[in-house]
């Protein structure tokens, strides 16, 4: 059973939509889980370096939604370029994440590394942001994160698609249900994987809570979500099956009325 296409997975999220896979679909592929090997300050070259990047790390705490101190810490990331380097800027992001301020990292790693000449994709630095980004529940800047491991030719890990979907269905806004159904699409096609127990109950179970009279518009995605929990063996819970028997029978009320 295939993904409905209205809940198509190449539209999620995607700026402008389009097909995330598109660019580069041909090299597209899956990599083992990431292991981030990062090399302790006291390990990095030089002590003038070390002494200049501790310094670096100890402001990230200071990054802020706040516009004006974000112009001024930008002016002096942009002034560091002379001397920060992939090496370091990777310490920083790590070290940001370490502190609890992932959305500084999240800063460091899209205003400073990606614009920079030195810049190389690492896809485990990538996804230990995203999954930190998404626990936190920053789901938009875990959001970019994914689409750019994905840009970068890579599937993301099955556990940064749970992170996202965990951190769409945290959001009470019920249009991020779609957003999470796209993503949860995704991990069968063109990911190959199998979501966990927990991720197909929590989707459906929003499917009927959050979207309420608009749940008759998910019949396919309810449906899908069921034959995925069916043939995958799990045990279906009794609130799975009155919530498929309630859209059947509210949809046969709506087309009867039509």
């Amino acid at each position: 059973m295939r993904p409905p296409r209205s809940l198509s997975f190449s539209l999620c999220g995607h700026p402008g939509g389009g097909d995330v896979w598109a660019e580069g679909s041909g090299m597209i592929r899956h990599m083992v889980a990431p292991s981030l090997e990062v090399k302790e300050l006291e390990e990095l070259p030089e002590q003038w370096r070390r002494t200049k990047l501790a310094l670096f790390c100890n402001e990230l705490p200071a990054l802020s939604d706040d516009e004006s101190k974000f112009s001024n810490y930008f002016n002096i990331l942009d002034a560091a370029s002379e001397w920060l380097w992939q090496e370091d800027a990777t310490y920083a992001v790590v070290h940001g994440m370490r502190i609890g301020v992932s959305e500084a990292s999240f800063r460091v790693y899209q205003q400073l590394m990606m614009r920079k000449h030195w810049y190389r994709f690492d896809f485990a630095l990538a996804t230990e942001l995203a999954e930190s980004l998404g626990k936190e529940g920053m789901f938009e800047q875990c959001r970019e994160i994914f689409h750019e491991i994905i840009n970068e030719g890579h599937v993301p890990c099955a556990s940064t698609f749970h992170i996202l979907i965990d951190a769409y269905l945290s959001v009470p806004d019920k249009r991020h249900v779609d957003e999470a159904c796209c993503i949860y699409n995704g991990m069968f096609h063109p990911g190959g994987y199998q979501p966990h127990l927990n991720v197909h109950n929590s989707l459906f179970r929003a499917l009927i809570s959050k979207l309420r009279a608009s749940s008759k518009h998910y019949v396919k995605q309810a449906e899908f979500i069921f034959h995925n929990l069916v043939t995958s063996g799990f045990e279906i819970q009794e609130d799975i099956y009155a919530g498929l028997i309630w859209l059947h029978s509210y949809q046969g009320t709506v087309n009867k009325k039509g």
